[in-house]
């Protein structure tokens, strides 16, 4: 803005003329370049319009439509400060402002246009990841800026906030950054050992002929971060990293004993458990995938249980099984207890398969009115 004084005089002289001396205040701040001023005239200047106090902020004795109207000035407002934010590269500033408006994909289209430095990239991590303004490039960022271990972490960290989608978009990643890892390091190796780089580019074709690959209870990633990235992967739905994902958990099956890490049930043998699942949901073994983990829901402690029932479920939605995914919860899962948190609702199940004979059964047994009445609504609507 210019000096203070010099706008002070310049707004007196439409101090009987509003309209006009806030018209002149925000081309002021616009030519200056001072957005966050710039909001507030906007706001000021629908206020004006609508009547209202120029410091009006409780709207609740207002009607429907004064409402309606100063919400689209706000959005307005918002959007034209964090777009002019973006425009002078500043979009941690805009974030505020495009967040308020709910216009997160104009913050996320911006930032993929940004390379990050050593003095910004803290600030646009935190923006991008962890306050979900683009979680997958935060994540890459954090990847290429920490490192595997750190990032792993972090993701760990962050499933309980993040929206499924969002933490399938950092899955992905993760995946195609330590295949992309695995493969160099193990191409590394051979080219040491033999003289000369192996040809083609998939790594599980190069195992044949080289047990000393797997020799020496090594492993050419960090063992650790190879269990958790083949875990992640479950999220996934794009199927050429599928079947990246199946490579790394196929390597992850040839390690040596003390290199694999159990995980939770059912995933104890967890490169072998993780292999059945997702060639399964690739379409490849599906009725053995089906069978062992419905062994494992049925036969697991009343620990390990909900989590294997959860997962059971999971892998008959993913390969098409919908209706006998609705099936299955009416004999496990006994009418008193919570369906699992993390697998499809009932009502998505129905409305994917089609099986409403199933899923009735389910909400009756549930005694769930609730979910009757949503069924019946929804057969009506998507038929």
């Amino acid at each position: 803005m210019p000096d203070a004084n010099e706008s002070f005089a310049h707004l007196q002289a439409y101090a009987d003329e509003p309209g006009e001396l806030l018209a002149q205040f925000a081309e002021r701040c616009a030519a200056a370049g001072d957005w966050g001023r710039l909001f507030e005239a906007r706001l000021m200047q629908a206020r004006l319009r609508l009547g209202l106090p120029i410091d009006c902020t409780l709207l609740a004795d207002r009607s429907a439509a004064v409402r309606d109207e100063l919400e689209k000035a706000y959005h307005e407002a918002c959007v034209e400060a964090g777009e002019g934010l973006i425009a002078a590269g500043r979009p941690v500033d805009a974030w505020p402002y495009l967040k308020a408006a709910g216009e997160q994909q104009r913050i996320s289209a911006a930032l993929r246009g940004v390379t990050p430095t050593e003095h910004d990239s803290e600030e646009l991590i935190q923006l991008a990841l962890h306050e979900g303004a683009d979680p997958a490039l935060g994540f890459r960022w954090l990847l290429e800026q920490s490192g595997t271990c750190n990032a792993v972490t972090t993701l760990d960290g962050l499933a309980g906030y993040l929206e499924t989608d969002e933490l399938r978009g950092c899955a992905e990643v993760l995946v195609g950054w330590l295949h992309r890892d695995l493969r160099d390091s193990i191409a590394a190796h051979i080219e040491r050992q033999e003289g000369a780089p192996p040809s083609g580019d998939d790594f599980a074709e190069w195992y044949e002929g080289r047990p000393w690959l797997f020799e020496h209870e090594s492993s050419h990633v960090d063992a650790s971060h190879l269990g958790s990235t083949v875990r992640w992967s479950r999220l996934m739905e794009d199927r050429p990293l599928l079947e990246e994902a199946v490579r790394l958990a196929d390597y992850g099956a040839r390690l040596h004993e003390s290199q694999r890490f159990p995980q939770p049930p059912p995933f104890e043998d967890a490169y072998t458990a993780h292999l059945l699942w997702l060639r399964a949901v690739l379409g490849d073994g599906v009725d053995q995938a089906v069978a062992y983990f419905r062994r494992q829901a049925k036969h697991a402690d009343e620990y390990a249980r909900p989590a294997c029932v959860e997962e059971y479920v999971n892998l008959l939605a993913r390969c098409g099984r919908g209706g006998e995914a609705l099936g299955e919860l009416t004999k496990l899962v006994p009418a008193d207890f919570p369906l699992p948190p993390g697998a499809p609702t009932p009502l998505e199940l129905a409305r994917v398969s089609g099986a409403w004979d199933a899923y009735d059964r389910l909400v009756r047994q549930r005694g769930d009115v609730v979910g009757y009445a949503a069924g019946l609504i929804a057969r009506r609507a998507d038929p």
